[in-house]
């Protein structure tokens, strides 16, 4: 192994290996199609106000494993258009298949594969950490390849529990039998990724997406990449230089 590069790297997927954010605003879309014809002039902002805050708060309940994927996805239809419309079966299909395509629709980011492979071939473990439900994340990381190019992949529903909790990354690390010391975390969620790596006891983390200004830098911020490619590779080089 390369003097200086890390036992392990594990990395976040949604907005780090793969390309969401473009497929979550084609299914934002999608679903504002097939709900304004059931909602009054003017509500389809509020409607999306409350589908919105609806995953903010109980995201972990299906990411977790704790309430189905089909069960989640209708309660959240339910609650967001409440205060209009009671959606029948017909309309939860359809808003449910906005979410299916999504996660049919991602595809990976620009030179993710070759880190994920240098990094082997350098003799690094590499590992996937991400909150979602084990169904979902797996089915998009083996349509993109992303099982075979990697050692492990631990979903928050494996653990239970959703990062920024540790034991998501520590339960990767015991997998790839690297302590938590010898590794570090690509993500660009900050508080998730970043900050919940750190706490975890990686000894780096490398934030993926735009700057964030006046943030203070946390002690063991590798440095910031725009997408999960080469410059990850520069600054996992320079993390004992």
């Amino acid at each position: 192994m390369t003097p200086g590069r890390p036992q392990a790297v594990l990395f976040d997927l949604d907005d780090t290996l793969i390309e969401y954010a473009p497929a979550a605003a084609r299914e934002r879309e999608a679903v504002t199609e097939a709900v304004r014809d059931h909602l009054p002039t003017g509500a389809v902002a509020g409607f999306l106000d409350r589908f919105d805050a609806y995953l903010f708060r109980h995201h972990a309940e299906v990411d977790t494993g704790r309430v189905p994927v089909a069960e989640f996805r209708d309660r959240r239809l339910r609650h967001a258009m409440r205060p209009w419309h009671s959606p029948d079966s017909a309309l939860c299909r359809r808003v449910a298949a906005c979410a299916d395509a999504t996660a049919a629709s991602v595809g990976l980011a620009a030179g993710a594969a070759a880190v994920l492979a240098a990094l082997r071939d350098d003799g690094v473990r590499v590992g996937i950490v991400t909150n979602g439900p084990l169904g979902i994340q797996t089915a998009k990381c083996t349509r993109l390849g992303l099982t075979d190019a990697v050692d492990t992949l631990v979903t928050s529903q494996d653990v239970g529990r959703t990062k920024p909790d540790g034991e998501v990354f520590h339960e990767a690390l015991r997998r790839l039998g690297v302590r938590p010391g010898a590794a570090v975390v690509v993500g660009d969620s900050w508080e998730n990724d970043v900050l919940g790596g750190l706490r975890a006891g990686l000894a780096g983390a490398v934030h993926i997406g735009p700057d964030r200004g006046a943030v203070p830098a946390p002690p063991g911020l590798l440095g910031r990449a725009e997408r999960a490619g080469d410059e990850v590779l520069h600054l996992l080089e320079d993390l004992h230089a």
